[in-house]
């Protein structure tokens, strides 16, 4: 997101984590924003701030695409710089992320943070969807179906057409802006369509997320629509 709601510019702290998704809070205004909305708790008009689009993808195909790319490496500080810091970042590293977060990923049925009654089980609960929410219409995709339509999918998301790719070369599932008027057969990881045609990306996009984080908060979620 961009931090800024209306023409209010917010500055961003971590207060809290619930349900698998941080809390943020704004240290202007005191009001708690939940990461996977945008938008602040008490505001009645729901603004949200700005989304930008994004891609998980393997590293190999980043440093493919993006040669000159910046990778961002969270160091941990030196006992001799800060020995509380050092004490501190180790912990949390060790203790709540390899041990609390990891595991998500051991392969059974239960969250590692107990806090979700899981009930919607049109999808495993740990399968890693790509979520687009357009005009409040909120639809999932799993890789492996994308893949048995052919790879790529045109369909109607909250008014918009939409195109749905996944690229077998860099492993990476994109979704972009038909503004062609006309059926996508063949289109690139940027955008680019085989007529030449460039489609903006859509800016929603969530990759990889787990299915049973996202229907918690979008329990209209429609999942592999065509």
């Amino acid at each position: 997101y961009s931090p800024v709601i209306g023409d209010q510019k917010l500055d961003l702290t971590v207060m809290s984590q619930l349900k698998n998704n941080l809390v943020l809070f704004d240290k202007n205004t005191g009001e708690a924003i939940q990461q996977i909305w945008g938008s602040m708790e008490r505001d009645e008009s729901k603004q949200k701030m700005k989304e930008w689009p994004t891609i998980r993808m393997p590293f190999s195909s980043f440093s493919q695409l993006y040669p000159q790319g910046k990778v961002f490496i969270n160091e941990i500080a030196s006992f001799g710089e800060n020995p509380v810091l050092a004490v501190w970042d180790r912990l949390v590293r060790h203790v709540m992320m390899l041990w609390g977060v990891g595991l998500n990923w051991v392969d059974d049925d239960k969250p590692a943070f107990p806090t979700i009654d899981f009930k919607d089980k049109r999808l495993p609960m740990k399968e890693l969807i790509y979520a687009i929410s357009i005009n409040d219409d909120h639809v999932v995709y799993s890789k492996d179906f994308v893949i048995e339509q052919g790879n790529t999918i045109n369909v109607a998301i909250g008014g918009e057409d939409i195109v749905i790719d996944y690229d077998t070369e860099f492993d990476s599932l994109t979704a972009f802006f038909n503004t062609s008027g006309e059926t996508v057969s063949d289109i690139d990881i940027f955008g680019k369509t085989n007529t030449g045609l460039q489609l903006d990306r859509v800016n929603t996009l969530k990759s990889r997320l787990f299915w049973f984080i996202f229907v918690e908060f979008f329990p209209d979620t429609d999942v592999n629509r065509v």
